[in-house]
């Protein structure tokens, strides 16, 4: 095989990657929606003191009700940062489950 045909055919499975990958890619901006998901991320509910888990609860529930209320936009953008972590291999637990849940009340 040449190499051209390699490289083609290296074209070929990038460009459908593209494709299919670029669906969460094209997730209007709102900053809400951003904010919203930036309270879910990286959360270590373990070195928090009583009062920092109260006023966190706080926040994540805001953030569910708002991402819940936009419905398709927060379900595609939710996705979009689910995306984010897998392909960065970061391992964000907390911010999955708790995606998973809004994604399943939206």
């Amino acid at each position: 095989m040449s190499m051209y045909h390699r490289i083609s055919r290296l074209q070929i499975v990038l460009i459908i990657s593209l494709s299919f990958g670029g669906v969460f890619a094209q997730a209007p901006v709102d900053k809400q929606l951003d904010d919203a998901i930036s309270s879910l991320r990286n959360v270590a509910i373990d070195r928090l003191s009583d009062t920092q888990k109260n006023t966190k609860a706080k926040e994540i529930d805001e953030s569910w009700r708002y991402l819940i209320a936009s419905g398709s936009k927060g379900s595609l953008r939710l996705k979009q940062e689910i995306e984010k972590v897998d392909a960065s291999r970061e391992r964000d637990d907390f911010f999955k489950l708790n995606a998973t849940v809004v994604l399943w009340n939206i």
